[in-house]
């Protein structure tokens, strides 16, 4: 047996080098689908930049706040391969709040506060998450984030507010009209919901997704909305007294096209009167992998495993 810990001595005396386990870190995934129309992947490349020059920060919650720092294409000669990126969260520090004295145990006064010189534009406690926006086929609008490396974590929540509060800006709406974003859901959430053993209520909302995406079933419900002008469909089915909703092929069509654009929410009961809940937005999913920090960054790993997924999915 090896001892990865100490030298090895050979039979001629010689001193052999130290073999050391990898030093692995643990590195997780969030995944998020963003949607406009019209839809090109250059649109969705425009998208990006436009919201990273409006040089906004968003508050998540408290004071912490967040915007996008960072941008720049993963490959410049190829421009429609993805972008890369790193999300800054900081500490926005409210000058008119109240400070506090730790030598004298008590709240400073003004003569303390005002002797307090932060410039504005420092900010302190910042923490960057790195991600990768991928603009066309397969992987066609589909936004990756590192949601946790070492101590730090940035939640799909905190994500999803940071874009919907970016693209949710005047300027953005009126170039791009609304951005519609989705958190990826846990893989068997859907099955979950459709075998609540009591299911009461099936909840079903489509924000109109890109024809892209689907397979031909899921295309005709699109093609539905479209020649209806519909942007979002919200369907809700309950079941007659002392009976369980059976969703059939169309329903659970539709569920699947509104867990990539939308959320699906069930209700019902277990076998012994329980009630229960799923719903696709309250559980996203989050891929975990390893990496070596010595040979990779974590944003490098990041961009070569989200690369290899678009390759094989």
């Amino acid at each position: 047996m090896i001892d990865f810990e100490a030298n090895l001595v050979g039979m001629t005396g010689g001193i052999m080098p130290i073999q050391r386990k990898p030093r692995e870190k643990q590195l997780t995934i969030g995944s998020i689908n963003i949607v406009i129309h019209p839809h090109t992947p250059e649109r969705y490349i425009d998208l990006f930049f436009a919201a990273f020059r409006l040089k906004r920060s968003i508050q998540l919650r408290g004071n912490q706040h967040a915007l996008i720092g960072e941008l720049r294409f993963l490959d410049p000669d190829k421009p429609l391969d993805g972008l890369a990126g790193k999300v800054y969260r900081f500490t926005h520090i409210d000058p008119s709040a109240a400070w506090f004295n730790l030598e004298e145990h008590k709240a400073a006064t003004e003569d303390e506060v005002s002797k307090i010189a932060i410039p504005a534009h420092l900010k302190p406690n910042l923490v960057m998450f790195s991600f990768v926006f991928y603009p066309k086929y397969p992987k066609a609008h589909r936004l990756y984030f590192e949601s946790q490396s070492g101590k730090d974590r940035l939640s799909v929540g905190s994500m999803l507010k940071l874009l919907n509060g970016l693209f949710s800006h005047h300027s953005i709406v009126k170039e791009f009209g609304a951005v519609d974003i989705t958190a990826i859901p846990e893989r068997e959430q859907l099955d979950k919901i459709f075998k609540i053993p009591n299911l009461k209520k099936l909840i079903i909302e489509i924000t109109r997704p890109n024809p892209d995406d689907l397979e031909d079933e899921e295309a005709r419900i699109l093609e539905r909305l479209n020649k209806q002008n519909a942007r979002r469909l919200h369907q809700e089915l309950v079941a007659v007294q002392n009976e369980s909703i059976k969703p059939d092929k169309i329903t659970k069509a539709l569920a699947r096209v509104a867990s990539q654009n939308g959320k699906v929410i069930g209700i019902g009961t277990s076998t012994d009167q329980r009630r229960l809940e799923e719903s696709t937005v309250d559980h996203p999913q989050l891929e975990m992998i390893r990496y070596n920090p010595d040979m990779q960054t974590a944003s490098d790993a990041l961009i070569a495993y989200t690369r290899h997924e678009t390759k094989t999915k």
